[in-house]
């Protein structure tokens, strides 16, 4: 499965489908902000330009075929600004929140709420005056036996 998310709409569609699509498939949206192969127990992270965002499962992203028309990923207002990034989340990740003004905020992901698909989020960031959310990157930590062990000589 792959979640496609453009401007403030998202479709959800089976990962063969995505291969398979011709280059002009995606025009039918504005523009693609991200795209997400979901895992089971990850929650996906969605953020706006004036510092609002929320967690959602991925369960209420429901798969569609061919011919979708996406479903509202996260209400448009005035207050919450256009739609800057979408990433998927999994307990334990930190997310790093970059402003216009080189404003680097990190915070741990799981202080983010889990609201609904079809609502506005909450605040993630306050910004400054005239400061725009402008990139968003999820941090995950790596494992114990991931990390590269000092070599001896």
């Amino acid at each position: 499965m792959a979640v496609l998310i453009a401007s403030l709409k998202s479709i959800r569609v089976p990962a063969l489908k995505v291969a398979r699509a011709p280059p002009d498939a995606v025009l039918m949206f504005a523009l693609v902000i991200s795209m997400v192969v979901p895992e089971e127990s990850g929650l996906l992270l969605t953020v706006c330009e004036n510092g609002y965002g929320k967690r959602t499962h991925i369960s209420e992203f429901p798969t569609k075929g061919r011919g979708g028309k996406g479903m509202i990923a996260i209400q448009a207002s005035d207050r919450n600004g256009p739609l800057v990034g979408v990433t998927q989340l999994f307990d334990g990740d930190e997310i790093m929140l970059i402003s216009d003004q080189g404003t680097m905020v990190r915070t741990r992901g799981d202080e983010v709420s889990i609201v609904g698909r079809n609502t506005q989020g909450v605040r993630v960031i306050r910004l400054k005056e005239n400061e725009k959310l402008v990139s968003l990157a999820r941090i995950a930590e790596p494992e114990e036996d991931d990390q590269l062990e000092p070599e001896e000589d």
